[in-house]
């Protein structure tokens, strides 16, 4: 279900960046639209 899952609005442009938002880096989180293709690929429909 994707009500509640973290995303990024744009890329992280580093580390810091990412733990400043309380993630461990930068690839914790996708942007939206890979959040949206992932679910998808995982049979999510919409």
């Amino acid at each position: 279900m994707l009500i509640g899952e973290s995303y990024w609005r744009r890329r992280v442009p580093d580390r810091e960046t990412a733990q400043a938002c309380h993630a461990s880096g930068e690839d914790d989180f996708l942007v939206l639209p890979e959040l949206i293709e992932r679910f998808g690929d995982l049979g999510t429909t919409s």
